[in-house]
């Protein structure tokens, strides 16, 4: 009995050894299963991930270009107003100076005007002084002597007179 309960012993470890062999090929089916279905799900997250960087990439450059369109456009607007506000300015100097340079014009013909008037005035006056001085040369010329004195005592000295022009 001892010999055939050694022999049922080591059937029985062999089942033993068979059936953990069967389990252990089971585990490991079942660990690659799992392990190619974390692979598809990881693959899976992967795609999925790289599809979301991709459209936020997209995203990103879409509103990075409405922002560069959006102040290009802000830009074009101020510059365009600048210079409206210095095509208004320099239309306002223009007219100012125009405005000024018509008071000038105006101004300088009155003072031309006053010149005129004040240079015929001078001109009467000169001619009216050199008709006075005419007379006072003949009434002069009237009261000196007929000879050309020589000395300054003689000039001095009363003589005859001419007769006075008038």
């Amino acid at each position: 009995m001892a010999e055939s309960s050694y022999a049922d012993v080591g059937g029985q470890v062999s089942g033993i050894l068979a059936a953990a062999e069967r389990a252990a090929e089971e585990i490991v089916g079942a660990a690659r299963a799992e392990a190619a279905s974390i692979l598809r799900d990881a693959a899976a997250d992967a795609d999925r991930v790289r599809a979301e960087a991709s459209e936020e990439a997209t995203d990103t450059r879409l509103a990075v270009e409405a922002y560069a369109t959006r102040r290009r456009r802000e830009a074009d607007e101020q510059a365009s107003k600048m210079l409206a506000d210095a095509e208004r300015s320099l239309a306002a100097a223009f007219a100012e100076a125009e405005e000024r340079a018509l008071v000038v014009a105006k101004e300088t013909e009155q003072r031309q005007a006053v010149v005129l008037d004040e240079l015929r005035l001078l001109e009467q006056r000169r001619q009216r002084v050199h008709g006075e001085l005419g007379r006072i040369a003949g009434e002069l010329q009237d009261m000196l002597p007929l000879s050309e004195p020589t000395e300054l005592s003689d000039a001095l000295r009363p003589g005859p007179r001419r007769a006075r022009r008038r």
